[in-house]
């Protein structure tokens, strides 16, 4: 799939992994992974995803792609995982993230914990929002994610949703809505010369933000016209 195809999936993805904290501080980096994967499967195939269509399973693999990325959905977002993110740690991550813009179409690093700020800031500056003369347009966008140790075990849990669409869904469902209008929000602000997104981004956000805002319109219109 292409980068653009990927977009909607791939916010769902990052907004999905903002709400996850570790359940506590593991002591290996796997069981990081394990517990990231086991919440993504649930979370993403909830039935709460609107914008994916009812029908749409999403595949979340561990170590998968010819870069074995720590955990990859559908084959095309590749998430690369630190535990205590180290300087070492850092100067390996910049390599790992090049090698996954070649093979993934979004890439997601994501710190449990770092000691090494400056280098991780470093890499957010320079892969972040990859815009400008002599950037590659085609090169896989990066998005990093940064979990506090101190908050660990307050986030978001695997156990909140489940594959059923019962339980968790409506609030999924509200937390999709809400994301979706943020990133519309983003997406304006990115066209108007003060926002994060590049051009093509920030235009399919923001059509995806008019649409359900619209829809949401839409049915309360009706509601209060069926009130009268």
């Amino acid at each position: 799939m292409s980068i653009d195809g990927n977009q909607q999936l791939a916010r769902n993805v990052a907004s999905a992994i903002e709400e996850w904290t570790p359940s506590e501080a593991y002591d290996h980096e796997s069981k990081f992974q394990n517990e990231l994967q086991e919440y993504l499967d649930r979370r993403l195939n909830s039935g709460g995803n609107m914008m994916l269509g009812p029908s749409q399973d999403v595949v979340v693999e561990r170590e998968h792609g010819n870069v074995n990325g720590d955990v990859v959905v559908n084959g095309d977002i590749g998430i690369e995982m630190k535990r205590n993110l180290t300087n070492s740690q850092t100067k390996k991550l910049r390599g790992q993230i090049e090698e996954y813009q070649k093979e993934y179409t979004h890439v997601i690093p994501v710190a449990c914990g770092i000691d090494d700020m400056d280098g991780w800031r470093k890499l957010k500056n320079d892969y972040e929002n990859q815009t400008g003369i002599g950037m590659d347009p085609s090169s896989a966008p990066v998005r990093f994610i940064h979990k506090n140790k101190s908050n660990y075990g307050e986030g978001d849990t695997a156990e909140n949703y489940d594959y059923s669409g019962g339980g968790g869904q409506q609030g999924a469902e509200l937390a999709e809505i809400a994301n979706v209008i943020e990133d519309g929000m983003k997406g304006y602000q990115s066209l108007t010369g003060d926002g994060p997104m590049d051009s093509g981004e920030a235009v399919t956000a923001f059509a995806q933000a008019v649409l359900i805002v619209g829809f949401l319109i839409a049915v309360v219109a009706i509601i209060l016209l069926n009130m009268l």
